[in-house]
C-alpha cells in the first residue's frame, strides 16, 4: 500500500486494471501501479528492487523473443515462488490424523511441498524475494490501519518487514506447524473459522471477514520454532532464532504503532508474543503476558460468562481469557514468578474450557483428525482445571516473589502456612484423581513419531510435567516451612522424611516424562517453559552424578543425557533455554564448594555417620551422601539454599546475592554481621566449626581474621581455575582425578 494514500484510495487504485506493469510484478503475476505512480512501483519500492517498466508487445515474434530473453536474464538469480496471491488456493490441504516430524523432510508431510519449494529444500538456496509478499495480496488479511501514521513510521514498518508475509507453500508450512503445536497449547483461535476465512468462505455467525495482520505476524513467530530449517532459510533468515526475533519484532511494531486497534486481537497477539524470553531480557514473557491480560480485560474477556453461551463472542472471549490463565501458570511454575491472575481478578468457580467449546472445530481441522481434536480438547480442559488447582500452590510458594522478608517462626504463622499448604495439596490431589490416569494413558499411547497419537502423547506429557513440577514447588515450599519452624514441631524428622519421599517421587516423575518424550522423539516440541520446568531435576541429577559412587555413575549419567539432549535441542530453537542453562551452570558452580567441603568432612573417618553438629535450629548429621535426597535428609539447609538460588536466578534472570536469602537459611553463618558474609551463595554448612566462616576469593575456606591459612586442600580447584560448564559434563570444571581420589578414600 502506498504510504501517502488513504486506505480507501489505495484500495481503489489496487483494484484498477492496468494495461502495463513492470517486469518484476509481471513475473510474479501481481498487480502493478507503475502506470499510476511511475517508477518505482509500490511493490519494487517495498522490496527495494530496481523497477523496470515492461515494454508493450506490439511487434510480433521478435519483440516476444527479446522480452523473453530479458525476463530470463532478470529471473536467473531467483529461484522463488511465482504467485503471492492465489497460490494458497491451489495447494490442497490434507485433513488427516497423521502428524509428521517438523524437522524431517520426509514425503509423509501433510502438506506436500510444491516443486519450487522442493528445489529449495534440496539446495538450501534462499529465495526470499519471491516468498515474502506485501500483506494486502492475501485477501484474507485485514486491511492495516496506517492512515494515522507518518511517512517515517510507514517507512520503519516497511524496512522491518512488518507489511510482508510469506506466501504459497512456505506460508502453509508455518500455518501447519502453528495448528499442530501452538494451537493445542493456547487455543486462542477458532480453527474452523480461520480456515474458512483463509479460503475465502463466509464464517457462520461471525462478523469477522479477515485476520489481523499483527496477529498473523505473531502466529508466524510462534510457529517458527517448529518450521524446518530449509523453510527458515528460504524466507531469508539466517537461523531459526533469527527468524523468531524478527517475526516477534514485526508483530511488536504493529502493536506499538497502533496498526491494530481491536483490543481482542491485540490481546491475542500479545499472548503469543509472551512465548519469547531472551538472555538480555528474561522477563519479556511476563511483560507481554501482562499486556495480554490488560487488553483482554479491556475486551471484557474476563467477564465472558455474561455473554450468551455458545455464541461466537462468548467462545472467543472465553478461550482468550483461559489461555491467559494457562500461560500465567506456565510462566509461574517455570520461572517461579508471582501469578498475574488471582482470585481477586477472576471467579475461578466459572467453568474452564470444555470439550464442547471446540465441537465445531473437530471436523474442520486441516491438520488433525476429528478423533485427535476431541482428545486434544480433553487435554486442554484438563489444563484449565490444573491451572485452577495450581493457584493455591503458586500463591503459597511465590506470593512474596522470593522476598527475603518471611513470616516470623511463630506457632500462629506456622498454623496459617500449613493450612495453605494443606489446601494446595488437596486441590492437586482432587485434580490427580480426576485426570491423571487418563492423561497417563494418552501420554503412553504414541506409536510412531509421525502418528497422530504422538501429538496426543506430547500434550498429555506436557500437562503431567506441569502437574509434577507443581508438586515439586509445594514440597520445596513445605521443606522451607518445616525447617524454619522446626523448634515448634515435635515430629520434625518424620515430616522431613515424608517430604523427602514426596520430592523424590515428583522429581522422578518429571524425569520419567522427559525420558519418554526423548525416546519418542517428541521432546523438542514441548512448550517454551519446558527447560525451566526441568531445571531443578537437571541440577539434582547432576548432583547425583557428583555424589554417587563409581558403580552408580552410569545410571545417573544416562538420565543426565536426556536432559542434555533436550536442552541442546531447545537451545537451537529459542533464547529462553540459554537463560535456563546459564542458571543451571551458575548453581552448579556455586554449590560445588559446599559439596566438596561436605565430602571432605564426611570422608575423614568412615563412609557412615561420623558425628553431628548442633546449631540453634537443627541437629545435622555428618554422613557422606550418595544422592541429593540423602543430602536433603542430613543437610536440608544445603538443599534449600541450592533450590532457592535456582528459583531466584530463574525468576530475576540474574544470579542472586547472598543477602537475598533469609537469615535462617544461612545456618551457622547467620550469626555473622552482614559485612562478613560472603558475596555469593557458597557459605559454610551448619556442620562446620564456628571459627570457619567464609570462602576467600579463591573459594577456599579460611579462618576468620586469618586469610593466609587455607583449611581446604590446596589441590581443590579455585574459581580462577574454573571455566564455564560444558552442559554435556556439568562437573567438567572439577579435577575429576582428584574427585576420584576422594571417592577411593571414602
Amino acid at each position: 500500500m502506498h504510504g501517502d494514500l488513504p486506505a480507501a484510495d489505495a484500495n481503489r487504485v489496487r483494484r484498477q486494471k492496468t494495461s502495463n506493469s513492470c517486469e518484476y510484478c509481471h513475473r510474479r503475476k501481481v498487480r502493478c501501479d507503475v502506470n499510476t505512480f511511475g517508477s518505482p512501483c509500490t511493490n519494487c519500492r517495498l522490496d527495494s528492487r530496481q523497477c523496470e517498466k515492461r515494454a508493450l508487445l506490439k511487434r510480433g515474434r521478435k519483440s516476444l523473443s527479446e522480452r523473453d530473453a530479458r525476463q530470463n536474464a532478470a529471473s536467473a538469480p531467483t529461484n522463488g515462488l511465482s504467485n503471492g496471491i492465489s497460490m494458497h488456493k491451489k495447494l490442497p490441504i490434507a485433513s488427516v490424523g497423521d502428524v509428521s516430524e517438523p524437522l524431517s523432510t520426509s514425503s509423509t508431510d501433510l502438506f506436500e511441498p510444491m516443486p519450487r519449494i522442493r528445489d529449495v529444500l534440496q539446495t538450501d538456496i534462499p529465495f526470499d524475494d519471491d516468498v515474502l509478499v506485501p500483506f494486502y495480496y492475501h485477501s484474507y488479511l485485514e486491511r492495516a490501519d496506517i492512515g494515522h501514521l507518518s511517512p517515517i513510521q510507514i517507512s520503519l514498518l516497511e524496512r522491518q518487514g512488518c507489511l510482508k508475509v510469506p506466501s504459497g507453500s512456505v506460508l502453509h508450512e508455518f500455518l501447519r506447524q502453528y495448528f499442530l503445536y501452538v494451537q493445542p497449547c493456547l487455543p486462542i483461535l477458532n480453527e474452523a473459522n480461520f480456515w474458512s476465512i483463509y479460503s475465502g468462505q463466509a464464517v457462520d455467525g461471525s462478523s469477522k471477514t479477515g485476520i489481523s495482520l499483527a496477529l498473523f505476524q505473531a502466529m508466524l513467530f510462534a510457529a517458527s520454532r517448529f518450521v524446518r530449517p530449509q523453510i527458515i532459510v528460504a524466507c531469508g533468515f539466517k537461523t531459526l532464532k533469527h527468524a523468531r526475533t524478527l517475526f516477534h519484532r514485526r508483530a511488536e511494531l504493529l502493536l506499538v504503532n497502533e496498526v491494530e486497534k481491536n483490543t481482542l486481537s491485540r490481546a491475542q497477539t500479545s499472548l503469543l508474543l509472551s512465548l519469547q524470553s531472551t538472555i538480555e531480557d528474561q522477563t519479556l514473557n511476563s511483560a507481554w503476558l501482562a499486556r495480554a491480560i490488560r487488553y483482554a480485560r479491556l475486551a471484557n474477556a474476563h467477564t465472558y460468562y455474561h455473554d450468551i453461551p455458545a455464541t461466537g463472542p462468548y467462545l472467543e472471549k472465553k478461550k482468550l481469557w483461559w489461555c491467559c490463565i494457562i500461560r500465567d501458570r506456565m510462566i509461574t511454575i517455570g520461572v517461579r514468578r508471582k501469578i498475574q491472575v488471582t482470585h481477586a481478578d477472576f471467579d475461578f468457580d466459572q467453568a474452564g474450557l470444555e470439550e464442547k467449546d471446540f465441537i465445531d472445530e473437530h471436523h474442520k481441522s486441516q491438520v488433525y483428525s476429528s478423533d485427535t481434536k476431541t482428545r486434544l480438547a480433553r487435554i486442554i480442559a484438563a489444563q484449565c482445571e490444573l491451572a485452577v488447582s495450581q493457584t493455591p500452590t503458586v500463591m503459597a510458594a511465590y506470593h512474596l516473589a522470593h522476598s527475603q522478608q518471611s513470616a516470623s517462626p511463630t506457632v500462629p504463622n506456622l498454623l496459617k502456612v500449613m493450612n495453605e499448604i494443606e489446601r494446595a495439596r488437596t486441590e492437586l490431589a482432587v485434580w490427580s484423581r480426576r485426570y491423571r490416569k487418563k492423561l497417563i494413558s494418552y501420554a503412553d499411547s504414541a506409536r510412531h513419531v509421525q502418528d497422530s497419537s504422538s501429538s496426543i502423547a506430547l500434550f498429555a506429557n506436557m500437562t503431567l510435567i506441569h502437574y509434577f513440577s507443581t508438586l515439586v514447588a509445594i514440597s520445596n515450599h513445605q521443606v522451607s516451612v518445616v525447617e524454619m519452624h522446626q523448634m515448634h514441631l515435635d515430629d520434625y524428622s518424620t515430616r522431613l522424611n515424608d517430604l523427602n519421599t514426596h520430592l523424590r517421587s515428583s522429581v522422578a516423575n518429571v524425569a520419567d516424562r522427559v525420558k519418554r518424550l526423548s525416546d519418542q522423539g517428541l521432546a523438542h516440541h514441548l512448550p517454551i517453559n519446558a527447560p525451566a520446568c526441568t531445571a531443578l531435576p537437571f541440577v539434582l541429577e547432576a548432583l547425583n552424578l557428583r555424589l554417587s559412587a563409581s558403580s552408580q555413575r552410569s545410571v545417573h549419567q544416562k538420565q543426565l543425557d536426556y536432559y542434555n539432549k533436550m536442552m541442546n535441542t531447545f537451545r537451537a530453537q529459542h533464547d529462553h533455554t540459554e537463560c535456563v542453562t546459564t542458571a543451571v551452570d551458575s548453581i552448579l558452580q556455586v554449590v560445588e564448594p559446599e559439596i566438596g567441603h561436605l565430602l571432605q568432612l564426611t570422608s575423614a573417618d568412615s563412609p557412615q555417620s561420623v558425628g553431628s553438629y548442633h546449631s540453634a535450629n537443627s541437629i545435622t548429621t555428618l554422613s557422606r551422601p550418595s544422592t541429593w535426597s540423602e543430602m536433603l535428609a542430613n543437610n536440608p539447609l544445603i538443599y534449600l539454599r541450592l533450590s532457592l538460588f535456582l528459583d531466584l536466578a530463574l525468576s530475576r534472570g540474574k544470579a542472586p546475592h547472598v543477602t537475598d536469602l533469609p537469615i535462617w537459611m544461612l545456618g551457622a553463618a547467620a550469626a555473622l554481621q552482614a559485612p562478613a558474609l560472603a558475596n555469593s551463595l557458597h557459605l559454610m554448612t551448619p556442620s562446620m566449626p564456628q571459627n570457619m566462616l567464609l570462602y576467600n576469593d579463591n573459594s577456599r575456606f579460611v579462618e576468620l581474621g586469618n586469610d593466609e591459612e587455607a583449611v581446604m586442600p590446596e589441590q581443590w580447584p579455585t574459581f580462577d581455575q574454573t571455566v564455564s560448564i560444558d552442559i554435556q559434563d556439568p562437573w567438567g570444571f572439577v579435577d575429576m582425578d582428584m574427585v576420584g581420589a576422594w571417592f577411593e578414600s571414602v
